[in-house]
């Protein structure tokens, strides 16, 4: 499971989100992966002989967000620690091409879901009906069908879209090709929020990692905890190494507090 915790800070609203992000380097396609510990991404790394994990700090001269990658395990015995960096940052590079044409890719598949419109109808038993049918089921199937008959809702479903649906009861419209408009409507408004806010995200998320600023250096455990800063790889200031609440804001040294806890599995 991961846990996502977010931090705000008290004078000038500064939020951050740190999300435990892991990386490890894809020999056959030559790129670093990024993931979280989940159900979905376990095993992801198995295999792989460069693996470490990732912390964020930011800059306010730059107005620049920082992720450092922290190599953990290395097992290149034909490669020097310099040649590991280089391939750790080449791959932070060609990453980026493939999140960027993934990106694109992405948005343009969504676009074309949006204008397809993919629907199905389903008449269909209520929950009252269920719970009835389930309580009482020494019923006759004459009776069950009263009751199906007498509970039944449409549900009109986007093809294209998982859980993207919407429902009604048939008996609180004038006729059932009423209830059907009514919940196309709702569906397709629902439909169109979430297709919008799908690609939204993934094109703010690829920009924002567009304007990350990257370094590469080797896991030490005791020089981790113990040097509170880096340097800031564009303007050379020192920041502080991760943002967390044991530091203070990065961008105006007020206090950051724990806001939001998310997990995600």
């Amino acid at each position: 499971m991961a846990v996502h915790e977010t931090y705000t800070c008290k004078d000038c609203s500064f939020e951050f989100t740190d999300q435990e992000s892991l990386f490890f380097y894809n020999h056959n396609l030559n790129i670093i992966e990024e993931y979280t510990h989940l159900v979905s991404t376990a095993g992801i790394s198995r295999g792989s002989k460069i693996q470490g994990r990732i912390y964020e700090s930011y800059c306010k001269h730059c107005d620049k967000y920082i992720e450092t990658y922290y190599i953990t395990y290395v097992d290149c015995p034909e490669y020097n620690s310099e040649e590991i960096i280089d391939i750790v940052k080449s791959g932070i590079k060609n990453g980026l091409k493939r999140l960027k044409n993934e990106t694109i890719t992405k948005i343009e598949e969504l676009k074309e879901i949006r204008l397809r419109k993919e629907y199905k109808i389903e008449k269909r038993p209520n929950s009252i009906a269920k719970y009835i049918l389930k309580k009482l089921s020494n019923l006759s199937q004459e009776e069950k069908n009263e009751i199906i008959n007498r509970h039944l809702e449409i549900c009109v479903k986007l093809v294209e879209l998982e859980g993207c649906e919407y429902k009604a009861d048939i008996k609180d419209f004038d006729s059932e090709k009423e209830a059907i408009e009514y919940c196309k409507r709702h569906a397709f408004g629902n439909f169109f929020d979430e297709i919008d806010r799908e690609i939204s995200w993934n094109s703010n998320f690829f920009k924002r990692k567009l304007k990350y600023l990257y370094r590469v250096e080797y896991w030490d455990s005791e020089e981790f905890y113990n040097i509170t800063t880096i340097n800031c790889p564009k303007c050379g200031n020192e920041v502080y190494k991760f943002i967390n609440p044991n530091y203070p804001c990065p961008n105006c040294e007020g206090e950051l507090i724990h806001t939001r806890t998310l997990c995600a599995d």
